[in-house]
């Protein structure tokens, strides 16, 4: 899979797995700890005592630009070469870095150093336009590594950018890396949790296992991260935002733009809101506010129903749904969760990794929820959905087995991404909007699954307190910002754009029609899309005021 936030939201490439749910490398941990005297009252620069060589091995730093807290300097930045060079693929030439930050800008204790590597794609133009820095989804999004920045730097979209603006490309603070031209390996969160054991096959899956399971890995991964001495307050949005901030400087950039999708729009508008004169504009593609971590179940159901008023557009599927004695979509999919809630369903499946071996399983309502949440995150498979459903509604052996093989995988021995929880956890939501999704997810088709396990009961309570309602405000700035929206987009919904927009003077909605979160286009769609981009960048009227991609719907049962 390329690029989360670049080469899946432009390339049309197929959509991977959730960020979310990723298998991450977990890098080796390099303990900076004593490399860091007690910072003195008013957070002064702390200043080392030591040889630098001592604590990154075989690099020469200067100290002097190590400790130069919070506005950290870049250091061994150069051109990506030797086994790993990118030939005449690069559009110019590419740099890498590391900017050394405070794991905690807090001033209560001491704090630890953490380096985090960055990619800087040169501009072609002699006089080059601000930097745009890429803010990827997640959190918790791997950095990117050099075979798909070979894929990256071909990319239309990126050529034309790179025509006349640096690209900045940043890994998030917990993720580690691992420096090309250095060979430096920076510092990931590594926790080691024991199998915390498959979910049972031979009963439907409920929601409490699914939150215990999720709860019972944060509170032994948390206790880990502590013992090593990680703040673990340290990785929150506002930390995150100060991290580009800090780069801006390093990087000696008077202003800098904006480019992100899905959480990295949420980290955009938190850079926005802590540095507004820092930011010359912004482009953010699948829109999740700051009020937005957790998820609006009444703004899912009014995906489905604008995914009901697509499909009823074909003769085929309103003959089908009238076959069926149902009204559109979203009505067929109420009906079928609460046929399987009253009778789930007994099947036999292969073994999905190797294929070999068969084995029983048995799925209710909140085993097709998770199912059909997955499949809404793309073009190509919601263009199935609407079969998958109707199958499993009309019994349709075929479809029964199918979605057996898919519900599964939520039995299985997970992966979690420390950062992803405790990024969220600590912003999550104010209480007012708890308890309206609460209220929600009672008369919603889908209920909270898109808050699930990670918003479970209790499942946030290993990662600290939550922050406190001025960091989910949402901005209100004079900052000239383009909000690209898919209309069928379930996790970062149209809806979370307008609301956004209401603050933003000089912002502009570009709603993209029949795509979801991944921003999967066909050609003429990407066309218009980058020449929207381009246009907006350059302070330009938008060519366009929507994008349609057609569909091509999936054989119905």
């Amino acid at each position: 899979m390329l690029w989360t936030s670049l080469a899946t939201w432009i390339a049309c490439t197929p959509p991977g797995s959730d960020p979310m749910e990723s298998t991450v490398p977990l890098i080796e941990r390099l303990d900076l700890a004593s490399a860091r005297p007690s910072a003195p009252a008013g957070c002064a620069p702390a200043l080392l005592d030591h040889d630098c060589d001592d604590w990154v091995d075989g690099l020469d730093l200067d100290c002097d630009r190590v400790v130069d807290l919070p506005a950290a300097q870049p250091l061994r930045v150069g051109s990506v070469d030797g086994p790993h060079a990118l030939d005449s693929l690069l559009p110019d030439v590419v740099e890498e870095g590391v900017l050394w930050v405070p794991e905690t800008r807090a001033c209560d204790q001491p704090r630890r150093v953490i380096g985090l590597g960055f990619k800087r794609i040169r501009a072609r133009s002699t006089q080059p336009d601000p930097a745009l820095v890429q803010l990827p989804g997640g959190p918790g999004v791997p950095p990117l590594e050099l075979d798909d920045l070979r894929a990256l730097v071909q990319l239309p979209l990126v050529r034309a950018l790179t025509e006349r603006r640096d690209l900045v490309l940043t890994e998030q603070r917990g993720m580690g890396t691992q420096l090309a031209s250095s060979g430096l390996r920076l510092p990931g969160l590594r926790c080691e949790v024991g199998p915390l054991g498959e979910l049972p096959y031979d009963e439907p899956l409920t929601e409490p296992a699914y939150a215990q399971r999720a709860l019972a890995w944060g509170q032994a991964c948390a206790e880990q991260l502590r013992a090593q001495g990680v703040d673990l307050r340290g990785y929150s949005l506002p930390e995150m935002a100060d991290d580009i901030e800090a780069l801006r400087i390093a990087l000696d950039e008077p202003v800098m733009a904006l480019f992100a999708g899905s959480f990295g729009t949420q980290h955009a508008l938190a850079v926005l809101a802590r540095h507004e004169t820092s930011v010359e504009r912004a482009v953010l593609n699948g829109v999740e506010g700051l009020s937005h971590t957790v998820k609006s179940p009444a703004a899912v159901d009014a995906v489905l129903q604008r995914l009901s008023e697509r499909l009823d557009e074909d003769p085929t599927v309103r003959e089908a749904l009238a076959a069926a004695g149902v009204a559109d979509f979203a009505a067929l999919m109420r009906l079928t969760l609460e046929e399987l809630a009253s009778e789930p369903v007994h099947a036999t499946v292969r073994e999905p990794f190797t294929g070999a071996g068969l084995f029983d399983v048995t799925y209710g309502a909140l085993d097709a929820q998770l199912a059909w949440r997955d499949a809404m995150g793309a073009r190509a498979t919601l263009q199935t959905l609407l079969g998958e459903v109707l199958g499993v509604y009309t019994q349709d052996p075929g479809a029964l087995d199918e979605l057996a093989g898919r519900v599964a995988p939520h039995r299985f021995e997970p992966t979690f991404v420390p950062v992803n929880y405790l990024v969220d956890c600590q912003t999550a939501a104010s209480a007012e909007r708890l308890a309206a999704v609460h209220a929600e997810a009672e008369e919603a088709v889908l209920g909270r699954v898109f808050d699930l396990p990670k918003f479970g009961d209790g499942v946030c309570e290993p990662w600290g307190a939550p922050l406190g309602d001025d960091v989910r405000t949402e901005v209100v700035s004079d900052v000239p910002v383009l909000l690209v929206a898919g209309d069928l987009d379930p996790r970062t919904p149209t809806e979370n754009a307008e609301q956004v927009l209401e603050g933003l003077s000089q912002g502009q909605l570009l709603p993209v029609h029949g795509v979801s979160h991944a921003l999967q286009l066909d050609a003429e769609a990407e066309a218009a899309y980058r020449q929207a981009v381009l246009a907006f960048l350059d302070g330009q009227p938008l060519p366009v005021k929507a994008i349609d991609v057609p569909w091509d719907l999936a054989a119905l049962p």
